[in-house]
């Protein structure tokens, strides 16, 4: 995929309020500094133009029901990876495992292995892939560690892992993490064994005061191997490779955002009031970015309503859309929850929102229950037209 960075306009926003500082091996330190409360510009206008998804056309490439019996039963889906022909979904709460599928979707394995001994968990905070391909891991935030396993999903070990990361992603030889809300920078870059050997990205001062619950984003794209980032209310989008970060899109509608005036307004970081400032404004309080070759996509929050904007990047314009419950299609694009190496997104829907959709059924090789597990669905969105 081509990468885009920022045009000559962004760039200029960069000198203004970003600054590059001192550089750890071939790391670029990037830092908001304090004075900077939102870009000025940006291409991606998330009113330009209001759509009924009824009227987009969604290439549909593949359709893949996961199999039901009560081994494998899925009651939520915290986390979720395709790789090495597998497909694994990390259920946090309900069932406490995680389930792996063949892909086309029996049921093949699980890890379960609920407790405080050593080889167990109380929670499954992330679920990953190694960097070396050997196996996977499981972040257990509140017992603060790791546990290793094979390919084959065999327990291996206990790592002791002291930080609290939101995400945990593996690029290249490391590990990306987004750190808690609360610490000095976004990032930290992790090595082969899971030590910190670099932070990215220096987070604002007036920020580190907010906890609000809300998270800050990274997406990967498999088929570019970057992390695309999105730190939370703020109006920029950031791509990472592994080796530096650039500010990659800006987006337009600055008024969606919270200002200076309520950071001022909100010194002492209470979130009830915070929140309530935040959804009786309008203000976007939730949003994931992610990135096809010719596409950025974003899913977000304003008040109490959620949208999708799609851009397109070879035009420059973008169109949105309301996510409305009712509507099966645009509950499954809400529920994209990578870009695979193909370029396609993965979607996960429930069974019976999956049969309301007669793109999806029709797609349907086998039968599905109302009841059964989730449908995954493929999505060329780099084909969708109006």
């Amino acid at each position: 995929m081509n990468t885009t960075y920022a045009r000559n306009s962004i760039g200029i926003i960069l000198m203004l309020f970003f600054f590059v500082a001192c550089n750890e091996g071939s790391n670029t330190k990037l830092s908001i500094k304090d004075g900077a409360f939102l870009l000025d510009n940006g291409q991606i206008d998330l009113k330009e133009k209001i759509v009924d998804i009824n009227d987009l056309n969604f290439d549909i490439t593949r359709v893949v029901p996961l199999e039901t019996n009560e081994e494998c039963l899925v009651g939520s889906f915290s986390d979720f990876l395709i790789e090495d022909g597998n497909i694994f979904i990390a259920d946090d709460r309900k069932t406490k495992s995680v389930l792996q599928f063949s892909s086309d979707g029996k049921f093949k394995n699980k890890i379960h292995r609920v407790g405080k001994g050593d080889g167990e968990y109380l929670y499954i905070s992330n679920f990953f892939k190694l960097n070396d391909g050997a196996g996977y891991a499981i972040q257990d935030i509140r017992l603060r560690k790791l546990l290793l396993f094979s390919k084959d999903l065999e327990f291996q070990k206990v790592v002791p892992f002291p930080y609290s990361f939101e995400q945990i992603q593996p690029l290249g030889d490391s590990y990306i993490a987004v750190n808690r809300k609360s610490d000095s920078y976004y990032l930290s870059k992790l090595d082969s064994h899971f030590n910190i050997v670099d932070t990215l990205f220096k987070r604002p001062n007036y920020v580190k005061k907010f906890e609000f619950g809300l998270s800050d984003h990274m997406k990967y794209n498999a088929k570019t191997e970057e992390i695309l980032f999105h730190p939370q209310l703020f109006n920029g989008l950031y791509k990472f490779n592994g080796k530096e970060m650039k500010l990659s899109y800006g987006i337009k509608n600055k008024n969606l955002f919270p200002d200076k005036s309520f950071y001022v307004q909100h010194k002492d970081g209470d979130f009830n009031a915070s929140m309530m400032d935040l959804t009786s404004n309008k203000k976007i309080t939730f949003m994931i970015a992610q990135e096809t070759k010719t596409k950025v996509m974003l899913r977000y929050r304003i008040a109490r309503e959620s949208y999708i904007s799609i851009f397109d990047k070879k035009t420059k314009k973008t169109i949105s859309f309301p996510i409305n419950k009712e509507n099966p299609m645009s509950l499954l694009i809400a529920n994209t929850l990578y870009i695979n190496k193909k370029g396609e997104l993965v979607c996960l829907i429930r069974a019976f929102h999956g049969l309301n959709c007669p793109e999806i059924k029709n797609k349907l090789t086998q039968n599905v229950g109302e009841e059964d597990n989730p449908i995954i669905v493929f999505i060329h969105l780099d084909s969708l037209t109006l």
